[in-house]
This record gives C-alpha cells, sequence and structure tokens, in this order.
C-alpha cells in the first residue's frame, strides 16, 4: 500500500480510513515492539487489523485475549467476529465454552451475571437459522446443515465419527443411514437447545438415537415420555425398547405394568408369539407373575386371620 501510494504521489504520506487512531497506535505498538500495552480493550478491533494486515502473531494475541474476556454479552458478537475475520480457535472456544453447558453463565472474570434465558434463546435461534454452519448432514434424501463442534461437544459418538470421516475424506459432509431425517432433525433439536417438541409421538425412535449417540439425558427423557404414555396394547413393545436399549427403569415399569394386568396381556396372542421370540424375557416376567401372584395369596390370607 504504502509503496503504490508513495510512488503516485511522491510524498510520505498515506491515508488510511477503515481504522481509528487509536487503534493503529496500538498497531504501531505491536509492530515495533512486539507488544500491546491494555490489549483487552482493544482486541476486538486489532483483531480486525491484524486479519486485514496478515499480522499473524497479533491476530492470535487478540484470539487468546478475546477468549479471556468472553461473557454472556459479548459472546454472540464475537462469534461474528471470529466467522468474519477467520478465527476458528475463537469460534471454537466461544461455542465450547456455551456448550458445556448450556443453561448456565459462561465464566468470565469481572463479568455482570447475566440472564440464562437470552443463552438459551440464542442457541435456539442458532438451530433454526443455522448461521455459521460448517458441516452437511446427509440423512435420506434430506441434506442438514449444523455446527460441527455443537455436535461434538455434546455427542461422544459422533465427536469420533466426525474427527475418523473428515479427517479421512477432507470433507465438511458425513452420510447417516440408520435414522431417519425426522428422527434426526429432532435429535438435533435436543443438541441445540436441550428440548424436544411433540416428544410423546418420537419417543421411542429418539430412545433409539439417544442411546447410540450417548445422548444421557435425552434418554432419560425418552424413557420417562414412554413410560407415561405405557397400556396394554403397546406394553410388549416398550418391553422390547428396554431391553435392547439397556433402560432398567423403564424395563421394570413395563413389567408392573404387565403384572397388574396379567390376564389381558398374558394370555393374548401376541403375548405368546413375543414369549417364542424372546424367551429369555418370558421368562423374566414370568418369575415377576409368580412372585407377584404369591404377595397377593399372602396378602389375602393375612386378611382373613
Amino acid at each position: 500500500m504504502f509503496t503504490h501510494n508513495f510512488e503516485e504521489k511522491k510524498t510520505g504520506e498515506a491515508s488510511i480510513k477503515d481504522i481509528t487512531a487509536g487503534t493503529f497506535n496500538k498497531l504501531l505498538e505491536y509492530i515495533y515492539t512486539g507488544e500491546v500495552s491494555d490489549l483487552n480493550s482493544f482486541a476486538e478491533d486489532l483483531l480486525k487489523a491484524a486479519d486485514k494486515y496478515e499480522i499473524l502473531l497479533l491476530k492470535e494475541m487478540c484470539e487468546i485475549s478475546l477468549c479471556k474476556t468472553l461473557n454472556h454479552d459479548n459472546a454472540v458478537r464475537r462469534m461474528d467476529l471470529a466467522d468474519m475475520h477467520d478465527a476458528p480457535y475463537l469460534i471454537d472456544y466461544i461455542i465450547k465454552c456455551i456448550m458445556r453447558d448450556p443453561l448456565k453463565i459462561i465464566p468470565a472474570k469481572g463479568s455482570y451475571h447475566y440472564s440464562n434465558y437470552q443463552l438459551v434463546e440464542d442457541f435456539k435461534e442458532l438451530y433454526k437459522t443455522r448461521a455459521f454452519s460448517d458441516m452437511v448432514i446427509n440423512v435420506g434424501e434430506e441434506k442438514l446443515q449444523a455446527h460441527r463442534i455443537i455436535l461434538m461437544t455434546r455427542s461422544p459418538v459422533l465427536a469420533s465419527m466426525f474427527n475418523q470421516e473428515m479427517s479421512e475424506k477432507k470433507v465438511n459432509e458425513v452420510v447417516i443411514t440408520d435414522i431417519s431425517s425426522d428422527t434426526f432433525e429432532k435429535l438435533l433439536e435436543y443438541i441445540y437447545t436441550d428440548e424436544v417438541s411433540d416428544l410423546e409421538e418420537d419417543a421411542a425412535e429418539l430412545l433409539k438415537a439417544a442411546d447410540k449417540y450417548q445422548l444421557a439425558s435425552l434418554k432419560k427423557r425418552c424413557k420417562e415420555s414412554l413410560c407415561k404414555s405405557l397400556n396394554p396394547e403397546n406394553a410388549l413393545k416398550m418391553l422390547d425398547l428396554a431391553d435392547r436399549f439397556s433402560a432398567p427403569y423403564l424395563m421394570e415399569y413395563v413389567t408392573k405394568c404387565i403384572t397388574a394386568d396379567e390376564a389381558k396381556i398374558v394370555e393374548s396372542e401376541e403375548f405368546k408369539e413375543y414369549e417364542k421370540s424372546n424367551p429369555s424375557l418370558g421368562l423374566r416376567l414370568f418369575k415377576e407373575l409368580a412372585v407377584a401372584r404369591t404377595c397377593c395369596e399372602a396378602g389375602i390370607r393375612y386378611s382373613t386371620l
């Protein structure tokens, strides 16, 4: 820039219009000394300047400073700044801090106490818009945009999958074949917002997905939802789900439901077929039924004494 201006105008002056004098003085301080006094106060503007003038070490210093002073009030602005000026370390740090516990305030030295509500709302908005998304997940016919760092932080299985596939193929795209696009969209909704709309309708499929991707809190919610919707008609299906996806709480609840309505369930044709295909579960049920009958008979005998 200086070479071009000086040769054309034959002067020792150059005009810079896209940076404040204060910020440029800090830039000069770094160029001359390799240091910046009061860096935290100028880090955002200096990051822009360091990116423009390709001063990589200063840019790195600014990223570190911005990470140290991160709080709820500036997180979204700094995420945008990091995206605009190619600062992946900063954007990864911001998302990791928030996703470590999305319902808590980001800890920052000297920060104020901010409302948790806005933080949750920000991530709901991020889920809706997929702004700054950096990967594509192919599920069935759908291509779902997502943020790699958020999914990796929430699910160790997804983290392992993305690291392996993306490093091998050197692309930001993965294919998932063992889950429907609707169910995976619900999974994404939970990962981003810690909520699932219409959970009752999708609890069975989401239980499978939560088990596979090691989302323990979602798995717990699915089990609770399934218990609420339990009835004699779906009891055997629920029993099978509980057995296949290691859900002892659901298993116990379903077993109690069956023993409480033994005649309607155990004497059905469906149960006879189920017993043939699942002999171990059938045996367990009969043991539970035997215990229930014994307790009932003992209670009757005691009451007649």
